[in-house]
């Protein structure tokens, strides 16, 4: 199966078709990605804080939304306590205290259809929007945070992240990728 990747920005004029349209999304298993696509994405694209991209099934009958994603840009202040060859490989630098980073601040799929997307190939959709990203500006890290579950730690393992550390801030683990080691 393929998939259609489409920029929510692209959409917001048209509020009223595409708010009924993101309420038929449902993740029980994780109800701030819901919330978030339901509640906020719209207004996070208005704002220019992130854009979101919908996912969808690239069959001709009856396209359905498989998922989503959010990417922005984050600031990330590198722990002091992290080894220096981890530190140069992520930003290049031994010394390096900060950098710019592209998050990736939602992913989820849509459990409300009967088709499936995996997590993997959102996470591939994901990457390629930013790769393109890259190719046009720079930059070299992505971002990703998650609650300490173990079935999200493995995920995010097995998709080529390092753990960096936990945020103090909000108790979400953070993970690092270069754009070049997952594209």
């Amino acid at each position: 199966m393929g998939y259609i990747t489409v920029s929510l920005y692209d959409y917001i004029d048209d509020s009223t078709d595409i708010q009924d349209l993101l309420k038929t999304f449902s993740c029980p298993l994780n109800l701030e990605v819901e919330s978030f696509l339901k509640d906020k994405a719209i207004d996070f694209e208005r704002k220019h804080f992130a854009r979101t991209y919908l996912v969808f099934s690239d069959t001709f009958q009856l396209p359905s939304l498989l998922g989503y994603f959010t990417v922005a840009l984050k600031h990330l202040a590198i722990p002091i306590d992290i080894s220096k060859s981890f530190r140069k490989t992520i930003t290049e630098y031994i010394d390096r205290e900060e950098a710019i980073t592209y998050l990736i601040g939602q992913l989820g799929r849509n459990c409300a259809v009967s088709e499936r997307i995996s997590g993997s190939d959102l996470m591939t959709l994901a990457i390629a929007v930013i790769y393109d990203v890259y190719l046009k500006i720079g930059g070299r890290i992505i971002l990703v945070e998650c609650e300490n579950q173990e079935k999200l730690r493995i995920f995010y393992e097995n998709q080529g992240f390092r753990l960096l550390c936990s945020n103090i801030d909000n108790n979400l683990l953070q993970y690092v990728s270069t754009v070049k080691s997952l594209h």
